[in-house]
């Protein structure tokens, strides 16, 4: 279905999709399964391509990272287009309109994005009343949540706390968002004592559920953190009584990586190839910091996706 879409269409298009969010949403509820037309894929999928994570069969090891269905919207219509996983959200616990636009900037010959969004979200009780309407099954697509904390909260703790029991009933897994650059001091949060007294307190929320409701927790940090503060996040997540599931590595980048092509002094996190080779040496050295004893999730632009199949699969194999 994928196999001619090229990189540079889907670089040039992704801001389209973006802004016209309401027309893309529209046009996948008719092929959520809920209307007579339905996206035909051969469900049995690659072969090479299915792994095991969490204990969970996925039928890939490519799914769409949080951002574009913030609120749920179309989730049903997304699993059904050949993601082996599908992450809704950031979700807030209360409606917050996020920051002021213009929030999204194209670096056309950058292949890249700025992004200023902050969290923009319906609420929790909308995205899980849209969760628990999902058919059973999800075509074996796995579906999860990725939380965030209201911009004028008074406690980060009661949000992430509340954001997981409430989505651990429907959701696959959940993904606390510490790293959006977006959000005024949420990155302060990966510092050892914050993260410490978040992560106990998600474990004590964990314990206190039946055991099917123990769904993974991942974490989503940041590619800005300096050596000392990836091992303080390493140490951490191997504590007993801080543990998470899984690393997402990385969310956007506050810096502006020399070769830019076009200038630009727009707030917000930068993400797309330019992020790359800071979020590889993330990834490098959160895998050595914890002795590959937990998974971590690469985040990466469309484009380099492209490039992992291309090695893969050869010159005329396409997945996106």
């Amino acid at each position: 279905m994928y196999r001619r879409l090229t990189p540079d269409f889907v670089c040039r298009s992704v801001v389209a999709l973006t802004t016209g969010s309401a027309v893309a949403f529209a046009a996948m509820e008719m092929a959520s399964g809920r209307t007579y037309a339905h996206f035909v894929l051969d469900e049995a999928g690659v072969p090479e391509l299915q792994t095991t994570v969490f204990r969970r069969p996925f039928k890939n090891c490519f799914g769409l990272a949080a951002g574009f269905h913030k609120d749920a919207e179309c989730v049903e219509a997304l699993s059904r287009t050949g993601f082996g996983f599908v992450e809704v959200g950031s979700v807030t616990p209360k409606p917050q309109p996020g920051n002021d636009p213009p929030r999204i900037h194209r670096l056309t010959a950058d292949r890249a994005l700025i992004n200023h969004c902050g969290f923009n979200s319906q609420n929790f009780p909308s995205v899980y009343e849209r969760m628990q309407e999902l058919l059973i099954g999800r075509n074996n697509c796995l579906i999860g949540v990725n939380v965030g904390k209201n911009k004028d909260s008074n406690s980060f703790i009661s949000d992430y706390s509340l954001g997981f029991e409430v989505f651990s009933s429907c959701a696959d897994y959940t993904v606390v968002n510490i790293s959006s650059p977006n959000t005024t001091g949420l990155r302060d949060l990966q510092r050892k004592e914050q993260l410490r007294k978040l992560l106990v307190a998600l474990h004590s929320v964990r314990t206190a559920m039946p055991l099917k409701r123990r769904k993974p927790l991942l974490l989503k940090v940041s590619p800005d953190l300096t050596f000392n503060e990836k091992k303080d996040i390493a140490e951490l997540c191997l504590e007993p009584f801080c543990h998470v599931d899984g690393l997402i590595v990385s969310n956007t980048t506050t810096s502006r990586p020399f070769g830019l092509l076009l200038h630009v002094d727009n707030d917000g996190g930068l993400s797309g190839p330019p992020l790359q080779r800071l979020s590889n040496q993330c990834i490098r050295g959160f895998h050595q910091l914890t002795k590959g004893q937990i998974p971590i999730i690469l985040e990466c632009s469309v484009r380099f996706t492209f490039f992992i199949l291309r090695a893969l699969f050869g010159q005329d194999y396409f997945c996106f």
